[in-house]
């Protein structure tokens, strides 16, 4: 998507539909060519914690992953001394 119709409001519509990703992306180029709205900037720290949330979700997810294949190698390894 071109960046000359990036608004306030399209980055909005992404943040609705959980794509902070994209709404963040448009909020910094909107503060980069204008600075001085403060309401963009506290869209973009609420886009920005959303993110990080997703994030640390995302890592924690991972983490049981790789927990549950540990203890199944570990039962794995040891069915295997015994047989």
């Amino acid at each position: 998507m071109t960046r000359s119709i990036w608004t306030a409001t399209l980055a909005r519509l992404y943040a609705r539909q959980g794509l902070w990703e994209q709404a963040a992306s448009i909020y910094r180029e909107l503060l980069a060519r204008e600075p001085e709205r403060r309401d963009l900037r506290e869209e973009l720290a609420c886009a920005e914690a959303h993110l990080a949330a997703d994030r640390s979700g995302e890592l924690l997810r991972r983490w049981l992953d790789l927990l549950f294949h540990y203890r199944r190698l570990r039962l794995l390894r040891r069915l295997g001394r015994g047989a």
